[in-house]
């Protein structure tokens, strides 16, 4: 049979506009959403078909289909759908419904003159802005401007239009919202047309304005944009008042990676609204590299393109914010190839930083930065030299804050001191250097908690964790080991297999490390039955993500697990159906021992 379930995670792309189309899909669980030229049409849900139009007409796509959540669908080739037509009468008309209802939404989708500005009541400033609701104004990636009273398209117009300038469906997309005080749309339409100059890169812009002037009200703002419209980036543009000067603030989709480079809403440039040829270029090279990747698609486009405009920049020494964005744009190139220039065109751009900027708060950003940029390269050829200097970049952070003023810049650069030195501690087999690693880690944890940066907390309560068991590992410590696991269910309660199953199963399997050495350590069979389950677990997700390096690096962990149980005469398979409960994090077991000895 020509039947198959597969598995996506949300926002996976499962076909594209002006694919053939030779199978038709079935919904199990989730939710699927239809695009055509950008724009999202319909939404389908379990029990629903999608894809059957192509099958049924044997022609392309009509439509792009992308996962909206986590989803599982029955995928079915043509002769086995036509088959299932024939045979089964309630499935027939639920596809003919569907075909319909699809069918009349795309004939409105095409007909339409222009999209209007929407009026909202809604005191929600999220929900008023929420793209879905008709804020796409243009879409500059198709070349065209849809004008009020224009002339109306057919409805099968679409497969008849040239599009050979028109970037993929999963390119990379910028959305570029109104600007105030810019009421016809002359600045925002000029820098589109600069951004659309980046062949391989979607703009949108919108007729509603940011609504807020507050910094985090506009990120929240401006996420909300891009997880509707599946986009990589807002460029948040304000008009300065009594002055020939715009400043552009960057607000990317968050991808939870610390990378080199990785732009932040408080990461802006300063432009003369006359705009000279070097601002332009300016404009483009670092808006390219304030693009996250979501995609192994995008990264190959953004590879591309970020060093080609790059090499037409000089550094724009005098402003520093402006040095600074050139900065991480090159740091974002770095990160494509890390033998390349970049890396070391960026040190020396962020060192210049440091000379310009005098507030504490912005000079640890730089050190940050450029400790990430020495981490990255350290730990790739595991060079301790540079490791250290990714340490002291991060120190330098730290004494340029302080905790309360400002927690969370202040928890996040002892968080990365805390895995930079775990790496350092690691190639010089150095339990002193572990115990530091450790420390810098519980700083982090006097600020994050599950309320507050949760995926941060558990970040850091997996990597001091991990710290512990090695540690355990080399000094034979069974508290050291049983404190390990204790962190590590801590740090489970927050990762969860629907939202981060990659980060989940790597915790997943340093517990059962962790469990397996406590088992080797005391003999005791219980240790091994966690340890064999977990490896179980974390084995099924990582095949199920495709990670096959990690499932590999598992299924060695496990077998090992196996081994060791059966010499002490356990028998794997009864593991399945045992569990062992855990205590909570750091119960003080050893007061527990002290009063037993005193009684």
């Amino acid at each position: 049979m020509g039947e198959e379930e597969i598995e996506y995670q949300s926002g996976s792309v499962i076909y594209s506009e002006k694919e053939s189309g030779n199978a038709a899909f079935l919904i199990i669980s989730g939710t699927v959403e239809l695009y055509h030229n950008g724009d999202l049409i319909t939404e389908c849900r379990p029990g629903e078909y999608f894809g059957e139009i192509e099958v049924m007409d044997n022609t392309i796509r009509l439509m792009s289909a992308i996962a909206k959540t986590k989803l599982l669908v029955k995928k079915i080739n043509r002769n086995d759908f036509i088959t299932l037509l024939k045979m089964d009468g309630d499935a027939s008309i639920n596809v003919v419904k569907g075909i319909s209802k699809k069918m009349l939404l795309l004939s409105k989708h095409e007909s339409k003159l222009a999209f209007k500005k929407e009026s909202v009541s809604d005191n929600n400033i999220i929900k008023k802005l929420s793209p879905s609701r008709s804020l796409i104004k243009r879409d500059f990636a198709k070349g065209e401007k849809i004008e009020k009273g224009g002339k109306k398209n057919s409805f099968l117009s679409f497969l008849f239009r040239n599009n050979s300038y028109e970037p993929p469906i999963n390119a990379p997309t910028v959305i570029i919202p109104a600007i105030i005080g810019d009421d016809e749309h002359n600045y925002q339409d000029f820098i589109a047309s600069i951004i659309k100059e980046l062949n391989g890169i979607r703009v949108k812009t919108y007729e509603q304005t940011m609504p807020t002037n507050d910094i985090n009200k506009a990120f929240m703002v401006g996420n909300s944009w891009l997880k509707d419209k599946h986009a990589n980036l807002v460029l948040w543009i304000e008009k300065e008042k009594n002055a020939e000067a715009i400043t552009i603030r960057y607000i990317p989709r968050n991808i939870h990676h610390d990378i080199p480079g990785m732009f932040n809403i408080y990461n802006k440039l300063r432009l003369a609204t006359d705009f000279s040829t070097e601002e332009k270029e300016l404009l483009k090279g670092v808006t390219v590299g304030a693009i996250p990747s979501l995609s192994y698609e995008q990264s190959k486009i953004l590879k591309h393109l970020l060093p080609e405009n790059l090499r037409k920049l000089n550094p724009p020494t005098s402003i520093a914010d402006n040095l600074f964005c050139y900065a991480k744009a090159l740091a974002s190139a770095g990160n494509f190839d890390i033998k390349s220039n970049f890396y070391h065109q960026a040190e020396e751009s962020y060192r210049e930083c440091l000379e310009l900027y005098k507030e504490k708060i912005y000079r640890s950003e730089v050190y940050y930065q450029l400790g990430l940029i020495y981490q990255t390269k350290g730990e790739v050829i595991n060079d301790l030299e540079i490791l250290y200097k990714s340490a002291s970049a991060y120190d330098e952070a730290i004494q340029n804050v302080d905790r309360l003023n400002h927690p969370k810049e202040w928890a996040l650069f002892y968080l990365k001191l805390g895995s930079v030195l775990y790496k350092i501690a690691q190639l010089g087999n150095d339990n002193d250097t572990y115990e530091q690693a450790m420390n810098a880690y519980k700083n982090s944890l006097d600020i994050y908690n599950k309320n507050f940066e949760p995926l941060r907390c558990a970040e850091a309560l997996n990597g001091l964790g991990l710290t512990m068991h090695v540690m355990a590992e080399h000094l034979k410590n069974q508290d050291l080991a049983k404190n390990a696991v204790k962190l590590y269910v801590s740090s489970l309660e927050i990762r969860n297999k629907e939202e981060a199953p990659l980060l989940w199963s790597a915790t997943k399997n340093n517990m059962s490390s962790a469990q397996f050495l406590l088992g080797r350590l005391t003999g005791e069979p219980e240790y091994y039955i966690n340890a064999i389950n977990g490896f179980k677990e974390a084995l099924d997700m990582y095949e199920k993500s495709n990670s096959y390096r990690m499932a590999m690096v598992t299924t060695k962990n496990l077998k090992r697990a196996e081994e060791e149980f059966r010499k002490i005469g356990g028998i794997p398979g009864l593991s399945r159906s045992t569990k062992i409960s855990l205590p909570e994090l750091f119960m003080e077991e050893e007061e527990e021992e002290s009063k037993k000895d005193s009684q």
